[in-house]
């Protein structure tokens, strides 16, 4: 099932009319609910962003999710070498390739922020590299290696998007 996501811009008087402030440790401020919906708070950002889905939840969701928002939740100048801070359409980017990829047993990725604000998605398991690049503006971008039939590929995700599956499902939980 797709995922949902709205999001929600407020200013800095509407959170603190809300009651909602900066959570010390492990933020962002996660919250679920049932049926399923997640909010991710980001005050510092002014943002809120409530996620629904229906359905079976599959393993990978909400850890993934959880790297995702930690990620989005990061400043300008993250790495000390002027990265820029995640934009919103390379993380909307990011759930939206999720859902096209991923199976249910799929393993978590490794979630990455980019430099100029995009998020990378890695694998690195059974021998196989596989990289998804989604940046603020235009299409991601896939690279592969294959190290058990000795194959490696890169292109734009729309046009390796069955290859890109194939691969995917390489990575499940259960093979």
């Amino acid at each position: 099932m797709p995922t949902t996501l709205a999001c929600e811009a407020m200013t800095d008087a509407a959170w603190r009319t809300a009651g909602v402030y900066p959570i010390p440790g492990d933020w962002p401020a996660i919250s679920l609910r049932q049926p399923v919906e997640l909010t991710v708070e980001l005050p510092e950002r002014g943002l809120r962003l409530i996620f629904q889905r229906e359905g079976d939840e599959p393993a990978w969701f909400f850890p993934t999710l959880n790297a995702l928002a930690k990620v989005l939740a990061l400043p300008s100048n993250w790495d000390s070498y002027g990265g820029r801070s995640t934009d919103l359409r390379a993380f909307s980017g990011a759930l939206h390739t999720l859902d096209r990829v991923m199976g249910k047993d799929t393993t978590v990725p490794t979630v990455v922020p980019t430099a100029e604000g995009g998020i990378q998605l890695e694998w690195h398991a059974r021998g196989i590299d596989l990289e998804i690049e989604i940046p603020p503006t235009g299409p991601p971008y896939v690279y592969c290696q294959n190290r058990q039939n000795n194959t490696e590929w890169e292109g734009g995700l729309s046009t390796n998007l069955e290859q890109l599956r194939g691969v995917v499902s390489g990575l499940s939980l259960h093979r």
